[in-house]
């Protein structure tokens, strides 16, 4: 089968072939790489697959298109991408592999993912089952969620803080180096997977990768859900956790989990690896499907 990443030059794209390397899938007989422009190459299987820019000869034959857009529906492939807001009112089943699989053959030439956040609240939720009320509590998200050029910019506030210059904000919006600033708090692709009232704030923080999530769930005792967290192979229960020792990392680490009349616990994931996961996992359930 012939899969084909789009965006394959941005952080996110760079992160699925990362991943397909980690698992070396037999379902992929060729990898091809678009990128808005001519790019370098990607290393995959030991071979340098160059980064092209789009053009409608070079996408012919294209079975799935990871991270695709329309324009590759058209072109006869099957598109696995991310939720965003503007799907809103599209015709598109939203796909936790582990939840509904069973979904995944009646798509319109789109397959969706949840974003990275909802997608673990999601597996969290389904975990703990179906007792489970309302939840409550906070976000801390990277710079990495704004893409490659926010973590730049940290990077470049953080020296301009050092030598007393005017910090870079063109990116980030706001000086995020030693500060905090207002995060995304919608969870795009979450409300298909739970009947909960979901209330999160969501903060950006000064590191450059890893999400950590806080949570406060009515309806189950922490010794319930550190029993059923540990039967799970999606989560990691530690003692303590985080954001830099997740980063590049396939699990979620659960930890500080506690609380007799509510659940409390704290989850720490690397956004860019579980989201590049879900789509490739997706995707190769396209495959074995033959959901074409």
């Amino acid at each position: 089968m012939t899969v084909a990443i789009m965006n394959a030059d941005e952080v996110l794209g760079r992160e699925i072939v990362e991943v397909l390397n980690q698992i070396q899938p037999d379902w992929i007989d060729e990898l091809r790489l678009f990128g808005s422009v001519d790019a370098n190459y990607i290393l995959y299987r030991g071979k340098e697959i160059p980064v092209r820019a789009y053009s409608q000869d070079g996408f012919d034959g294209t079975d799935i298109a990871i991270m695709g857009t329309e324009r590759e529906v058209d072109a006869g492939a099957v598109v696995v991408r991310t939720v965003t807001r503007e799907d809103a009112d599209l015709d598109a089943p939203v796909i936790v592999l582990d939840i509904n699989a069973d979904e995944v053959d009646e798509h319109r030439g789109q397959l969706l993912v949840p974003s990275a956040d909802a997608y673990v609240l999601a597996q969290l939720l389904h975990q703990l089952g179906e007792t489970v009320g309302q939840v409550n509590g906070c976000i801390l998200q990277p710079a990495s969620v704004l893409g490659p050029d926010a973590i730049e910019e940290l990077y470049a506030q953080t020296l301009a803080l050092f030598n007393q210059n005017a910090c870079p904000t063109q990116t980030i919006g706001g000086r995020l180096a030693f500060n905090l600033l207002p995060g995304r708090s919608e969870l795009y692709g979450l409300a298909k997977f739970t009947q909960s009232h979901v209330s999160l704030n969501a903060m950006l923080v000064p590191v450059f990768g890893g999400t950590t999530m806080v949570l406060s769930i009515d309806g189950i005792q922490a010794r319930d859900a550190e029993e059923l967290l540990i039967k799970s192979p999606l989560f990691e229960v530690i003692e303590d956790a985080q954001p830099s020792e997740v980063v590049g990392n396939n699990s979620i680490a659960a930890t500080n989990i506690h609380g007799e009349q509510e659940l409390r616990l704290t989850l720490v994931f690397d956004e860019l690896r579980t989201t590049a996961g879900a789509l490739v996992k997706v995707a190769g359930e396209v495959f074995s499907k033959d959901a074409f």
